[in-house]
């Protein structure tokens, strides 16, 4: 295949059009099932990199195990094969990379140089204008709801990280016969993506503090 051109590691299927809270959609396409090729370390990253990146990204074998929610993204055929043919706006990309967010994080530049690694220096202006667009318009009231939600999500984070923690210790102690490497991978993913989502939350949380201090301040110097 990669005679014909085809780049090691990227996904046979791409399309570009944001449905359903996803970006676009990545297919790795296995013929069918006789003839089915293993999945690369390459395309496994790939595909896991896309995932986190906020993008569909699936292993198929044959049209009949495609996704059945494919149909959302609809690409249009030139001579048999999908075909990139819409482009979203900037502004479109860059308000789903940000989400409910009102502040930029790095998890969201991270999300911007994947989402267009050609532009990602435009995209990222963007997701910047938009968020202090946001924080700016938004209304004391819209901020202490934001804040509430934020605390909430950072203390669920801190309960999941800590009953895991607990389970973990008492497996380790309690069980001689655990594996090494069965103690040592217990939820370990489940455990680094809490932590990232309780980090985020009290980044953001921390910046609408900021931002309700100066508008507190801003208030008293006008009197």
């Amino acid at each position: 295949m990669q005679g014909q051109g085809v780049t090691v590691g990227i996904p046979d299927i791409c399309i570009d059009l944001a449905r359903c809270g996803y970006f676009g959609t990545r297919i790795e396409f296995k013929l069918n099932r006789v003839h089915k090729s293993p999945v690369s370390p390459a395309q496994h990253e790939t595909l896991h990199h896309l995932s986190e990146a906020g993008f569909l990204a699936r292993v198929c074998v044959g049209f009949e195990d495609a996704p059945s929610h494919h149909r959302l993204f609809a690409p249009v055929q030139n001579r048999g094969h999908p075909v990139i043919t819409i482009q979203h706006t900037i502004h479109d990309i860059a308000a789903q990379i940000l989400g409910r967010s009102l502040v930029v994080l790095p998890s969201h530049l991270d999300k911007a140089h994947v989402a267009a690694p050609d532009n990602a220096q435009e995209l990222v202006d963007e997701v910047h204008a938009i968020a202090a667009l946001r924080m700016g318009t938004a209304t004391d009231d819209e901020l202490l709801r934001r804040y509430r939600v934020l605390e909430e999500q950072r203390s669920q984070c801190f309960v999941r990280i800590s009953t895991a923690q607990g389970q973990r210790s008492g497996r380790d102690q309690g069980d001689r016969f655990l594996s090494g490497k069965d103690s040592s991978t217990i939820d370990r993913a489940a455990q680094e993506k809490n932590q990232r989502d309780m980090s985020r939350a009290q980044s953001e949380k921390a910046l609408i503090t900021d931002e309700i201090d100066r508008r507190a301040n801003a208030q008293v110097a006008r009197r």
